[in-house]
Formats: C-alpha cells, sequence, structure tokens
C-alpha cells in the first residue's frame, strides 16, 4: 500500500498547526505526514472547552490548585469529554479514513468505529505514578491518577499500532501495560526549527563564548533550579560566564544571568531569537527532574551546541555521554557545575561534542524520518491485515461451498 494512497485523520489535544503546542510536535508530524501522503490532513483538536469543561472543573474540585489542576487533566470526565470531541470527528468524517493517528493517551478513538488506530507517546501515566514526585502527575488524587492508568491502558491494548519516542517508553509498555512487543515501533521525534537557516559550521567564538543556555516552560521540573545552584560554583572559577534562561520567568535576578521569558516560535521574531541563542551558546543544559524525551536536546545539537542533561527519562538516549554531551545524575549539582566548566573552559571540547551533536541530529532527529518509519509501519500493517482478511473470506467462501455440496450431495 502505497504512502499516497493512505487517508488519515490526525487527532491531538490542542492545535495541530501551532507551533508552540507539545514542543512543536503536532505541526512538525502532521506537515511531514502531509508531505509524504500528498493530502491535506484533517487535523482535529479535542482540548474540552465551553459547559463540558466547566462541568469537569466543577467535578475536579479541590482546595489545593496543584491537585485541581492535576485532577482535572487526568479526571474520567476529562477523558470522556474528549474521547468524545474525537469520535463524534470520526463519526461525521466525509472522508474515506485508512486509519486514525491519535497524538498522546488522554483520550480514546475507539467509538463505533472500526478503522484502525495507531498512537504517539512521549510517556505513560504509569511511568510518572512510578517517579512520583519528579513527575508531572505527582499532585494528582491516587485514586484520579489509578483511573487513568486503567483508562489509558485500555485504550493502548486495542490499537493497531503504538509508536514511541524512546526505548524506554516501549520497554514500559510491554512491561506495565502487557502489550506485545510487535505492536510498538520506536520512532523518535523530530525538530521544531527551520533547519534552512542553521549554521552547522558555526566557527571558534561560539564554542569560545562561556554562555550557558537553558529552555524551559516548567522551570523547577526541568531543573532550573539545580541549573542555578551549579551556575554559582560556575562563577566562581569562570566569572565571565553567561547563563540564559527562556520559556519561563522564574523571577530571579543575579549578575550574569539573563532572563528572557517566554518565546513565541510562531513568529519570525521568535523563531529568529531561539536560533540566534542556540547559535552563540557553548552549552545547552536542561537537567531535568522529570522528562519524558527531550526534545530541547535534539535542537541543541542540531545547532551544534554541546548538551549537558540529567539521567531521567530518555535523556540518555539522545546525549552520548562523552560523544555529543555529558549525562549527570539528577540533582547532582557538583557534578553540573563540573560539566558546564569542563566545557566552557576548552573551546575544543566544545566542539568536539557539538559537532558529532550536529552529525546525531541530522541522521536521526527529523519529522521527516519519524513520518516515514510511521507510515511504513501502518503500510505494511493494513496490508497484512487486507491479506488476513482476504484469506478469511476466500475460506469462508469455500466452507460455504463445501457445506452447499455437502447437503446437495446428502439429498440427492
Amino acid at each position: 500500500m502505497r504512502n499516497s494512497h493512505l487517508k488519515l485523520m490526525f487527532i491531538a489535544n490542542g492545535m495541530a498547526r501551532d507551533q508552540n503546542a507539545f514542543a512543536g510536535t503536532y505541526n512538525g508530524l502532521l506537515s511531514a505526514l502531509e508531505k509524504q501522503t500528498r493530502q491535506s490532513i484533517h487535523a482535529v483538536d479535542v482540548e474540552v472547552r465551553g459547559v463540558r469543561r466547566y462541568h469537569s472543573v466543577i467535578q475536579s474540585f479541590n482546595v489545593s490548585p496543584p491537585r485541581w489542576k492535576q485532577d482535572l487533566r487526568l479526571a474520567e470526565s476529562s477523558y470522556r469529554n474528549r474521547s468524545a470531541i474525537a469520535n463524534e470527528a470520526i463519526k461525521t468524517s466525509q472522508r474515506n479514513l485508512d486509519f486514525i493517528l491519535q497524538i498522546g493517551g488522554h483520550f480514546s478513538c475507539h467509538g463505533s468505529s472500526r478503522i484502525p488506530v495507531f498512537s504517539y507517546h512521549d510517556n505513560i501515566s504509569i511511568l510518572s505514578k512510578l517517579i512520583a514526585r519528579r513527575s508531572l502527575n505527582y499532585f494528582a488524587t491516587p485514586k484520579v491518577q489509578n483511573r487513568f492508568i486503567e483508562l489509558e491502558k485500555e485504550s493502548l491494548l486495542q490499537n493497531h499500532g503504538i509508536f514511541t519516542f524512546s526505548e524506554r517508553l516501549k520497554n514500559a509498555m510491554v512491561q506495565h501495560y502487557g502489550i506485545p512487543e510487535e505492536k510498538i515501533l520506536t520512532v523518535g521525534c523530530g525538530l521544531n526549527i527551520d533547519k534552512s537557516h542553521i549554521n552547522s559550521n558555526p566557527g571558534d567564538e561560539k564554542y569560545r563564548s562561556k554562555n550557558i543556555l537553558f529552555i524551559g516552560q516548567d522551570f523547577e521540573q526541568k531543573g532550573g533550579h539545580d541549573v542555578l545552584r551549579a551556575f554559582k560554583l560556575v562563577r566562581k572559577r569562570e566569572p565571565a560566564a553567561q547563563l540564559h534562561i527562556v520559556g519561563c520567568n522564574p523571577g530571579i535576578r543575579s549578575d550574569n544571568v539573563t532572563v528572557h521569558g517566554v518565546v513565541n516560535r510562531n513568529t519570525k521574531a521568535g523563531r529568529e531569537k531561539i536560533r540566534q541563542l542556540y547559535q552563540s551558546a557553548a552549552v545547552f543544559t536542561m537537567p531535568s527532574r522529570f522528562e519524558p524525551f527531550g526534545i530541547p536536546h535534539c535542537e541543541a545539537m542540531y545547532h551544534s551546541t554541546a548538551c549537558v542533561g540529567s539521567n531521567a527519562g530518555a535523556i540518555p538516549e539522545i546525549i552520548d555521554d562523552g560523544n555529543t554531551g555529558i549525562i549527570c545524575n539528577i540533582g547532582d549539582i557538583e557534578a553540573l557545575s563540573d560539566a558546564y566548566l569542563s566545557i566552557i573552559s576548552d573551546g575544543e571540547y566544545a566542539k568536539y561534542l557539538g559537532i558529532n551533536g550536529y552529525i546525531k541530529a541530522r541522521a536521526n532527529f527529523g519529522w521527516d524520518i519519524v513520518a516515514g518509519k510511521m507510515l511504513k509501519f501502518i503500510s505494511n500493517k493494513l496490508s497484512a491485515d487486507l491479506s488476513t482478511q482476504q484469506v478469511r473470506t476466500l475460506t469462508d467462501a469455500i466452507d460455504t461451498a463445501m457445506n452447499k455440496s455437502q447437503f446437495s450431495a446428502a439429498n440427492v
């Protein structure tokens, strides 16, 4: 089955063509799929709004704002509402669909339709529960979290196929949810950047800059406080070091620390600013406390920038320790400080890590690569299912003919 013949619907919890949504994953993947299937794909946003959301907000109420927020996100009512939006879109679609591509596990596309469902994930909730305090779901009520895990598992087991960002996640799905390994394919991720404007040979000035770049929306979860503590140690030995913080406003005022705040990637000016920050940094760091994958590390590597990250989640699958960057244990401030110093004090080492990172990123992190892997897997799955159905139909026809023949013979 050729890719250009595949008709699909793209369903996500958010606006698929927004470059800020899910670190640009929705928009990047959707654009690559449209390019390879040569069609305009119908993208559905299942985010709950209006009266439906109001009811879920009331039902999830908790005097603790963090718990209320997480309970609302994971509540069964929210899950059912998102699923209802998805399945209504599938039901009313005027297109002859070959499959559904669902992004994430916060809803189910298994309604009355028999259209095959494939899904794409960077995390599953059982991992968030096991990691406890460092996870996104830490504040959720245990009852709400456990019920969501049941719903997520139930939906995944019904899926025709599953795509994961990392091998770590694939293994977790097999271990904790009992999903057959052959049903899952690790495809990695792409990048929300304009590659045509990236200088793959930025020059020695970049690597002698002593600039350290941090990008993250959730300052605490992404290890921002650890970065600040490590940076204080760095400045005792390297007073010229500079730290740039992007994506959040942690309210910090400190010497040699520049907070750029939230940068809108939907604008040309925003994308250019991100590019310039990567291009002028000797080191990119995001030593997350909890991290399903770590797309900014991939972006930094594409900008030939050495990376320093933690051993959380799938980060060790992205950063090759000692080859494209340095991996530190979660919360190890001295190790972070030593890693920063080893890079900003040695321009040749910074360049070595940066160039190796670029080579790896170019070969592995692209939405065209991800979309190609997905479509090949889906095409093979659907072709195999079609062949199986054809065999069953032929077998049924033969059995019916034989039964008729035996009936006729018995009545001669």
